[in-house]
């Protein structure tokens, strides 16, 4: 199932506290929690700001790539994480700020390393999501973009679920 709808800041908070509530609830350990995004700002700044929580840094990189080394604009580092306290989840994503475009990723842990190891910044990862969708069946995906212009809020949700993902981490549709 998938799906994209115009939000606002409150809901995307409050959809984020209720997936961390029935993570931390539910004890989900067949589980890994991803997050993706930009941060503008420095890698130190960001590094010393993810070491304030208790989080795997998988892989950090310079939105300065290709051509746009070259063009004199703000670039942000590209982050991805591994949250290994869901209490911490909405802490996290408001600390990071604005999340600009920012993809929470949670599937079975059997499929982390391939994750990782395939995981491109500048790609459109949803395409290789789909590989572990038709494996597993109880992932979730949530997608934030609070600078959509197609969106009557500048902001919007992309929602992506499998199959038999449990009704109570579904608790936000």
């Amino acid at each position: 199932m998938e799906r994209y709808n115009d939000v606002t800041l409150l809901r995307i908070y409050n959809v984020i506290d209720c997936i961390s509530n029935v993570l931390t609830m539910v004890g989900e350990k067949d589980k890994v929690v991803c997050y993706a995004g930009g941060f503008y700002g420095t890698e130190k700044k960001l590094r010393k700001l993810l070491s304030e929580y208790d989080i795997d840094i998988i892989k950090i990189k310079s939105g300065r790539y290709g051509i746009y080394r070259f063009i004199p604009v703000s670039a942000p580092l590209y982050y991805l994480i591994e949250i290994n306290n869901t209490k911490e989840l909405t802490k996290i994503v408001k600390a990071l700020e604005s999340p600009i475009a920012t993809m929470l990723y949670i599937f079975n842990k059997k499929y982390k390393k391939e994750f990782c190891d395939e995981f491109d910044f500048i790609s459109n990862n949803s395409f290789y999501m789909k590989k572990i969708a038709n494996k597993d069946h109880e992932y979730l995906l949530y997608g934030i973009d609070t600078d959509n212009i197609e969106s009557s809020t500048d902001m919007m949700e992309y929602v992506s679920y499998g199959s038999k993902l449990s009704n109570k981490m579904k608790c936000f549709l």
